[in-house]
């Protein structure tokens, strides 16, 4: 199955790949993270996701992906995805992304500053 998701991603040879947001949510949020992680490890590509602090996949995949911060449920979505399209935008325009605790984001993420 894992094969056949990069597969699918790189068959469409998109620029970027957003997953959820996941809140808190156990599995949901396991597999935006893995998906996230999958997409920046073999794609190539910057991918984004955003979780709660404690979602189990904020834990297993912080340092292999961007993963934003978010509430703990799905009542702020409006707030979750304006900073998900933010951090989209800076990631398109290639701008610089600092440490994790100053910009939002979970983890120390991945650099594709040189990309």
């Amino acid at each position: 199955m894992y094969r056949e998701f990069v597969e699918l991603v790189k068959k469409y040879q998109e620029d970027l790949f957003v997953a959820g947001p996941g809140f808190n949510a156990g599995r949901y949020g396991l597999g935006c993270g893995a998906a996230t992680a999958a997409v920046t490890e073999q794609v190539k590509i910057p991918a984004v996701t955003a979780l709660y602090a404690e979602n189990s996949g904020t834990d297993l995949y912080k340092d292999r992906a961007h993963i934003l911060q978010t509430e703990n449920n799905a009542a702020k979505m409006r707030e979750a995805m304006k900073s998900v399209a933010e951090f989209v935008d800076r990631l398109i325009k290639n701008d610089f992304i600092g440490d994790g605790r100053k910009e939002g984001y979970h983890g120390s993420g991945t650099d594709f500053s040189d990309s």
